[in-house]
């Protein structure tokens, strides 16, 4: 058995590696230059019960440095019980090109909300944000930029959390930085396999030629991934990466491991109604690697000369990995995050994973299961 867990190791190391080409390969792709024509863009955020964050975000959006008469932001209220609605009025009141809307009601969840400020957006390309984040002030500017090549039809944005000094804060960092990598390393190699709602934007023209969110609206999540995936298919090698960290919207780490669980698995709950053939391969695959680190990590401590090689290479390239992540996002590498990742991630994965299928779970004042 234990060879068996060397061989399924041996192989996620070479995945890795993989991973690594593909993320050099996104670094270094070639980009046409700034200070040309600006598209028109709409900016649509869902928001539900966001009275802690609305007012950062508007403040981030306010600043953003594009042609006032080239771009609007629509808040989308989804039924929030909260002063979410009193916050957005107040703070947008100044500016004519921000407004707020809210969903209808028969129409609840992000997804339904999304598409009710999509259909009410007057220009042809659409960008979003989650409630939750802040954007950088040449935000729009650089998906613009993108947007200049008629092919691409879909851009993928990075998304940091925001430095924090306590040890929770610090290890959120470091996961998440794997996620935006892994979407990054994919599109490295051509393919879309994963995505973030907090920065992302697509032309509405091919929204609608994909018929949107429909067909995974009662889904709790996936509004990105299942797009990407819908588009990519439409439209083969239109999606594109922004491949500058200056692009990179931030958020705040959740702040606590129940909010954080409950998170976690309302993003892994839509993996059992993927249709992506691969993309149900390789959620089962980093499942079965990580039940066989766990396994040799522990005979590793019992017994240093069983397969110490191999937990030794992963644990390096996987350093390599992050430390690259992290430089291109400007952010320290945090060896103490990383390395406390190592013995927490396989039980994080497998937990999450469990029950994800059978589990329920509470967002935003919102039961699912």
């Amino acid at each position: 058995m234990t060879v068996i867990f060397g061989i399924i190791l041996g192989n996620y190391c070479l995945f890795v590696l993989i991973l690594i080409i593909g993320w050099l390969r996104m670094e270094r792709q070639a980009v046409p230059g700034m200070g040309r024509e600006k598209s028109g863009i709409s900016v649509i955020i869902a928001c539900r019960n966001e009275s802690a964050n609305i007012e950062a975000c508007i403040g981030s959006l306010s600043q953003l440095q594009y042609p006032v008469e080239q771009f609007e932001v629509i808040f989308v209220d989804d039924h929030s019980t909260d002063d979410t609605s009193a916050k957005i009025k107040s703070g947008i009141k100044s500016f004519s090109n921000f407004s707020l809307t809210t969903a209808d009601v028969e129409a609840q969840g992000k997804k339904r909300a999304l598409q009710k400020g999509i259909a009410d957006a007057r220009h042809a390309c659409i960008v979003t944000t989650d409630a939750d984040c802040q954007v950088p002030a040449d935000w729009l500017s650089y998906f613009s930029l993108f947007l200049e090549n008629q092919k691409t039809q879909l851009i993928l944005g990075g998304v940091r959390i925001e430095k924090n000094h306590s040890l929770f804060g610090r290890l959120q960092r470091m996961e998440f930085s794997s996620l935006i990598g892994f979407a990054a390393s994919a599109l490295g190699w051509g393919r879309a396999a994963l995505g973030n709602g907090a920065n992302i934007g697509f032309r509405k023209s091919a929204f609608a030629e994909v018929n949107g969110y429909d067909g995974n609206l009662h889904i709790a999540s996936g509004d990105d991934e299942f797009l990407i995936r819908k588009i990519s298919s439409k439209f083969p090698g239109g999606i594109a990466f922004m491949n500058f960290s200056e692009s990179w919207v931030s958020t705040r780490p959740m702040s606590s491991v129940k909010n954080f669980l409950h998170q976690r698995l309302r993003w892994a709950g839509k993996w059992k109604y993927s249709k992506d053939f691969m993309t149900r391969v390789v959620a089962v695959y980093i499942l079965i690697v990580q039940l066989a680190f766990a396994i040799l990590l522990i005979q590793t401590f019992r017994n240093p000369d069983v397969m110490v090689t191999l937990v030794a290479m992963k644990i390096m390239l996987e350093a390599f990995y992050f430390f690259n992540i992290n430089r291109f996002q400007r952010i320290k590498f945090d060896a103490l995050a990383f390395l406390l990742l190592q013995i927490i991630y396989p039980l994080y994965v497998v937990v999450t994973g469990l029950l994800s299928l059978t589990g329920s779970f509470r967002w935003k004042d919102r039961n699912y299961k």
